[in-house]
């Protein structure tokens, strides 16, 4: 009678390298038996320490020394990102935008967006907020948004759109008022005396 001898294949026991420049390698089970499972509940959880285990655990690392103590980061030389991808050794990437980025569709921006967001735009209301001092010419108020308000409209007035003159400061709630009873075409002067000195509205 003759024994017949199977040989059983384990893929536990195969040898597999955990690492592979340093790194674990991701994706790999390395044990059927000892690997964790989704949806596994770790032995500790929702179990609270006791106050003597913490007092063990603090008294057992007093006076011990942080294993890093005294050594140099080794990425400690390398410029901060800040937002833009750096490469090694502190070279930056040039930044690309306009017509080399892979967002470009052309320039469809609308002019008077260009305009509104401009440098020159931005310093105009802070000129005109700084000479009205922060404040509402409707309601006196310094508080709930301030936004700067053409007089003479903005569409209809190229050569006044940043000119000092031609800018009051309103807050948001008064700004909102002003267009519902004018509109937001051909805003002129004298609607915005009428608006101010309107105690009514």
């Amino acid at each position: 009678m003759s024994i017949l001898t199977t040989t059983i294949q384990r893929t536990d026991l195969i040898e597999i390298p955990r690492k592979k420049n340093g790194q674990f390698v991701a994706g790999i089970r390395y044990s059927e038996s000892t690997q964790f499972k989704k949806g596994t509940m770790t032995w500790n959880q929702g179990k609270k320490s006791t106050e003597e285990t913490i007092l063990k655990l603090r008294l057992s690392h007093l006076g011990q020394i942080s294993g890093n103590k005294g050594k140099k980061h080794p990425f400690k030389d390398r410029p901060k990102a800040k937002g833009r991808a750096v490469w090694n050794k502190g070279i930056k990437v040039p930044q690309i935008s306009g017509e080399n980025s892979a967002f470009w569709k052309g320039g469809i921006t609308p002019l008077h967006t260009k305009i509104r967001t401009s440098l020159e735009m931005r310093l105009w209301k802070k000129a005109c907020f700084e000479r009205d001092n922060y404040t509402c010419a409707k309601y006196g108020v310094r508080t709930g948004g301030l936004v700067v308000h053409h007089i003479n409209n903005f569409s209809s007035f190229p050569e006044l759109r940043t000119s000092i003159s031609n800018g009051i400061t309103l807050s948001k709630k008064a700004h909102v008022e002003f267009h519902n009873l004018y509109g937001y075409k051909d805003n002129t002067k004298e609607q915005l005396e009428e608006f101010l000195n309107n105690k009514n509205i």
